[in-house]
């Protein structure tokens, strides 16, 4: 039995998928992920950035990147908006992963 509270051990459980979300990711498509979190011109506001960056050349259909501030008009816990950007920048990269894989076979065919 855990000894956090429900509100410490689901941000815990947040950050956590947003993490293994990442490495995942990381290894599968062979990419650098980088969080970055920016303060910006409105008071209290921050600016997290979630983007990707291809290891090989060749991949550069792989380079995304999501964008959003906090607090915004969703009531979401910062580990959560973590790993909702997370997974919306793994989904980019599987969907563009799969666009590269039908082009190169649309080719092959030809």
């Amino acid at each position: 039995m855990s000894t956090y509270g429900k509100k410490a051990w689901g941000a815990y459980e947040m950050t956590r998928a947003a993490y293994e979300e990442q490495r995942a990711a990381e290894v599968q498509f062979s990419v650098w992920i980088e969080v970055k979190l920016h303060t910006t011109y409105q008071k209290g506001v921050y600016r997290l950035t979630v983007s990707s960056e291809p290891l090989l050349v060749q991949d550069y259909h792989l380079k995304h990147s999501v964008t959003v501030d906090w607090p915004n008009s969703s009531t979401q816990t910062f580990e959560a908006l973590l790993y909702q950007q997370m997974h919306k920048l793994c989904r980019m990269l599987e969907s563009a992963s799969l666009d590269a894989q039908r082009q190169q076979a649309k080719l092959q065919r030809w």
